[in-house]
């Protein structure tokens, strides 16, 4: 168990290196959506390597294999301690999350041969009805992410103001990405294609 602890501890330390730097990209759409892509297109040299690449769907794969394997002896003290039930409820909808993202962007690249960048990711979000799915599912994504990570903050170095900081600051960033990525706020103009996936035009 106490391996299996530390290949769930690691691979999430390299996740969440990604995840910041992929946060932080979509933060730029505020400049506008160029700078966005050209950071974008700067981080694809790193993440698009043949071997980067495999170490990072491995390392999504090892996250989902193993908060699965722990969620089943971490069931039994879900009543005992609340904090554990919210690990393993936001863990369950990231596992959710990430075999779905992971699925569609190697759709959109291999099957539907799209560039899947900001465009891909806002198209769900600024038509009806696909944005009756993808803001909560976006939404719930980035506060599962911080509140995951809360949760591990307060387990293990009893920090129940750094966990609180953390959950908070998902929420202002999930409000703040979903306002950034509408067409409204940047003035986007998804290209139709990324609408052909979906059955839309």
């Amino acid at each position: 168990m106490r391996s299996l602890n530390r290949l769930h501890f690691f691979s999430g330390i390299f996740l969440c290196v990604f995840i910041s730097l992929h946060l932080f990209n979509h933060l730029l759409v505020f400049f506008d959506p160029e700078t966005h892509i050209r950071f974008m297109e700067i981080l694809r040299v790193v993440y698009r390597n043949i071997v980067v690449e495999v170490l990072l769907i491995g390392a999504v794969y090892l996250q989902i294999y193993s908060g699965l394997k722990l969620l089943k002896n971490k069931w039994r003290l879900r009543k005992r301690k609340r904090i554990i039930f919210y690990q393993l409820i936001t863990g369950f909808y990231l596992s959710f999350f990430l075999v779905i993202h992971t699925s569609a962007i190697f759709a959109g690249r291999l099957i539907f041969d799209l560039d899947t960048n900001l465009y891909f990711g806002a198209a769900g979000i600024n038509r009806f009805p696909l944005n009756l799915f993808f803001i909560p599912y976006y939404f719930l994504a980035t506060i599962a992410v911080f509140w995951h990570l809360a949760c591990a903050v307060q387990l293990k170095a009893g920090s129940k103001i750094g966990a609180r900081i953390l959950f908070v600051s998902g929420v202002f960033l999930a409000i703040v990405l979903i306002y950034g990525l509408s067409s409204g706020f940047a003035g986007l103009e998804i290209p139709s294609e990324y609408y052909v996936p979906y059955g839309l035009n």
